[in-house]
């Protein structure tokens, strides 16, 4: 339940909203800290990734924190990983207050606030910051049955982030599924599952096959 301490969390993560298949952020930091957060696709061609720390500006309990990030994983077993290991993040506390956070502007007017399905990205390189909403492009419209020409899809989405890696390792288009090139990973898929098997994680919710079987 959402009261169970250390139980793996869907988002929104309220009791009273419709699930997603998104996990928590705190559950894929968790996951981060044992495989790394480059993923399966990036694991081919460098080493794991792992965060060193983590400041949080805003409803800051350190005891809490450390327990969803750390203590979670600190007695998975991935030995036969040699490439991966359990890291451990450190996690500090910032008195610079952000100025959109919800305890600022609950403080501001008085009332509860609730998250909002929007979000913005922004990485080393790009041109602009990029508003999402939904998950798409702020302002982009979704038609049922129909799937986002590519122009209007998010950088960060799995088929851009797919077309990137093709690119890079000279992949052909249509030559395999973003499902299979990630199986292709061996070593990062055989600590995943050793990860998964463990108590702590044994009910991740894994994205539907059919969501994943696409080409470019």
């Amino acid at each position: 339940g959402f009261s169970t301490l250390g139980s793996l969390r869907l988002k929104p993560g309220r009791g009273d909203s419709i699930p997603t298949l998104s996990m928590s952020c705190s559950d894929k930091i968790a996951r981060w800290n044992v495989l790394g957060v480059q993923g399966s696709l990036l694991s081919t061609a460098i080493e794991p990734l792992y965060i060193s720390s983590i400041v949080i500006g805003d409803l800051y309990n350190h005891s809490s924190i450390d327990r969803a990030l750390n203590q979670r994983v600190c007695k998975i077993d991935i030995w036969t990983c040699k490439e991966y290991r359990v890291n451990r993040c450190c996690v500090l506390p910032t008195g610079v207050s952000f100025e959109r956070s919800q305890t600022v502007l609950r403080d501001e007017l008085h009332k509860e606030i609730i998250t909002a399905d929007a979000a913005l990205y922004w990485y080393q390189g790009a041109k602009d910051s990029v508003a999402l909403v939904g998950g798409r492009r702020q302002g982009t419209k979704s038609r049922r049955g129909e799937c986002q020409a590519d122009k209007l899809l998010s950088e960060i989405c799995k088929r851009a982030l797919f077309q990137k890696y093709c690119a890079i390792n000279g992949h052909t288009v249509g030559s395999t599924t973003y499902r299979k090139a990630k199986d292709a990973a061996e070593e990062y898929q055989r600590a995943k599952a050793q990860l998964l098997a463990s108590t702590e994680f044994a009910s991740w919710v894994r994205c539907p096959p059919q969501y994943e079987a696409f080409t470019l």
